[in-house]
């Protein structure tokens, strides 16, 4: 259910597949989230195998994958030599695939071949409004905005310096210090969660799920929201997401100007997000032929 494997076919190469079932989709978490998936529907366009059970058995089990597949109208094939299959594309790289039926050569072309590199796929998984978790304030007391609390901080430092340089210094003031400059400072801190913006490329609920749980106030925004437009900002997440990034031209545009503007903010991205923060920088991407992963090197 991931939402960057959108238009993906999955080829499993593990030989018995899904005798354990599907979870609930009803069941929410303590955030309104689906409990035990990453998006509201199945993203991949086919799933092909090489031995499906037919019984499942599993505590949190509520239906058969094929039943699954059948409700989200997702086409699969089983009795499939997968590892065969996964060799090939060992050697080639992922490819543009499609299931068809029949041996004509007329029921061959009748589908044409769609390449999903050619679509901005990440404007059709992106969420169409803004979602937001959490107060702003954790608190009934007044909040003062980042920029605001910034300001005070060096009024406070500048204040403490003149007054210790200077000799009409009494021992009544309270701001004498950097331990209470900095103590002052929190405590304006604590009377206000840090603002997050994340924007969806494609993110997954876990990613929302984790940021919530940071007791911060999270906002979730769709893929072309100008973000620079936010005041009190405290940080930016760029997601996860399908296709290729360079589709991802708004969002790019949006960073490349928040780079410029807000260099003290921090700023990270994840997978497609990685990416379209190196575009955003000038940097320049390609298409490799398939996913890996970096291993930890040996000491």
């Amino acid at each position: 259910l991931n939402k960057g494997t959108f238009t993906y076919m999955y080829v499993y190469v593990y030989v018995y597949v899904c005798n354990y079932g599907v979870p609930n989709e009803e069941e929410k978490d303590e955030f309104g989230l689906p409990k035990w998936f990453e998006s509201d529907k199945i993203q991949a366009s086919a799933l092909i195998v090489s031995d499906y059970s037919f019984d499942h058995s599993h505590y949190s089990s509520n239906m058969s994958l094929s039943k699954w597949l059948i409700k989200h109208e997702v086409p699969a094939l089983f009795n499939v030599d997968t590892r065969a299959l996964t060799k090939k594309l060992r050697m080639k790289g992922s490819m543009l695939g499609k299931i068809e039926f029949g041996s004509s050569s007329s029921s061959s072309s009748s589908i044409e071949w769609f390449d999903p590199n050619k679509v901005n796929l990440v404007a059709l998984v992106s969420r169409k409004q803004i979602w937001e978790y959490g107060s702003p304030k954790e608190s009934t007391s007044t909040a003062a905005s980042s920029e605001e609390v910034l300001i005070l901080k060096n009024i406070l430092k500048d204040s403490g310096n003149n007054k210790s340089s200077s000799s009409s210094t009494t021992s009544s003031s309270n701001c004498d210090s950097e331990d209470e400059h900095d103590s002052l400072y929190s405590e304006f801190k604590r009377n206000r969660k840090a603002k997050i913006i994340a924007v969806d490329c494609g993110i997954k609920n876990n990613i929302i799920r984790y940021l919530c749980r940071k007791n911060v106030h999270l906002k979730v925004v769709p893929w072309d929201y100008d973000f620079n437009q936010e005041q009190d900002l405290d940080g930016l997440f760029i997601s996860n997401g399908p296709g290729d990034p360079t589709m991802v031209k708004k969002t790019i545009e949006h960073v490349r100007t928040f780079i410029k503007t807000r260099s003290q903010t921090p700023l990270l991205g994840i997978c497609l997000g990685n990416q379209i923060l190196a575009l955003a920088a000038g940097a320049k991407t390609y298409k490799v032929l398939f996913f890996f992963f970096l291993k930890k090197k040996k000491e």
